[in-house]
């Protein structure tokens, strides 16, 4: 644990601006795995609207209810990854400026400006990789939820099912 202290300080102010980008996100991440690991047993299914005149008004509202149900939080996953490498962007300027600032100062090499930019950027770009391949994986699982919910209510709504 202090080696991950350790490095998040190494980063700069940025850093944890970062951490708490990524703390959220996988927060938010897990919330909406396990919501929709879970979605046929918490959420009445949803049907394709093609006959709507042989739909029940009830499975009808389930399915308009559905849908936003499942796509809960997306927004705000997709605006935590854009923002990750951002922010490691902003840590690259802010150690870049320090470095040029020491340089101005000393004329030697510093070294400490240019790590922090590098390990912002390196941190930032990460987050969002990950995010952006669990966001992808989260909208998959949503899609075929849907898909069999809507075949399931349309089984039913003609008699043709459970």
């Amino acid at each position: 644990m202090t080696q991950v202290l350790d490095w998040l300080a190494q980063g700069g102010p940025v850093m944890w601006l970062i951490a708490a980008d990524g703390l959220i996100m996988a927060i938010l991440i897990a919330e909406r795995a396990l919501s929709l690991r879970l979605g046929g047993r918490v959420l009445p299914p949803p049907v394709l609207l093609t006959d709507l005149a042989a739909v029940p008004s009830r499975v009808l509202a389930d399915a308009m209810r559905a849908d936003p149900v499942l796509g809960r939080g997306f927004t705000t996953l997709r605006l935590l990854i854009v923002v990750a490498p951002l922010l490691g962007l902003l840590g690259t300027v802010s150690g870049m400026i320090i470095t040029f600032q020491a340089l101005v100062e000393s004329g030697g090499m510093p070294a400490t400006g240019i790590a922090q930019a590098l390990i912002t950027t390196q941190f930032g770009l990460a987050l969002a990789a990950l995010g952006l391949v669990a966001e992808a994986l989260l909208l998959a699982r949503r899609r075929r939820l849907v898909e069999t919910w809507q075949a399931q209510a349309c089984a039913r709504a003609t008699g043709g099912g459970p």
